[in-house]
């Protein structure tokens, strides 16, 4: 019965890992497309951007990404206020 529970438990926490997952490559996903629309940068370009601001903040990359998406402007640099250019 134990290792039975223990099965379903691990089902259920792999589940909530891959939804996790696509819900931050889907928000990935359009602070790329935000960035490049504004920007007129590639896929990777934009990635970089989000990945050096992730680094940059001690932020994780999909809390950064919710930000432009949220917001419409790239994240900021460091030491910059925000709304600053």
């Amino acid at each position: 019965m134990a290792a039975q529970a223990a099965l379903a438990l691990a089902a259920v926490q792999r589940t909530v890992h891959l939804s996790r997952a696509l819900e931050s490559r889907d928000v990935i996903g359009q602070a790329k497309g935000v960035l490049m629309e504004r920007y007129r940068i590639t896929a990777d370009a934009a990635f970089g951007i989000l990945a050096r601001a992730s680094q940059d903040t001690n932020r994780r990359l999909p809390e950064v990404a919710a930000l432009v998406t949220e917001t419409g402007e790239a994240p900021p640099a460091p030491g910059r206020p925000r709304g600053g250019r």
